[in-house]
């Protein structure tokens, strides 16, 4: 799922990266979105992961902690 996860997210970068290299735009916005792309699907990453450990340790529902 997360191999999934990360193709889309990586295809929607492409795809938003490569008009904006193709039309010129300054080099610093395109790092600029790049970064934010990658600081975006990190931390999706991370709360994947972290989900994915409550379940299998047999936390389905979070509301106890509120």
């Amino acid at each position: 799922m997360i191999i999934i996860f990360i193709f889309i997210t990586l295809l929607y970068a492409f795809g938003t990266l490569t008009p904006m290299l193709e039309e010129r735009i300054p080099t610093f916005f395109v790092i600029l979105a790049l970064v934010l792309f990658i600081a975006v699907l990190l931390s999706l990453i991370y709360t994947m992961i972290k989900r994915i450990r409550e379940i299998k340790g047999g936390e389905e529902d979070d509301i106890s902690k509120y």
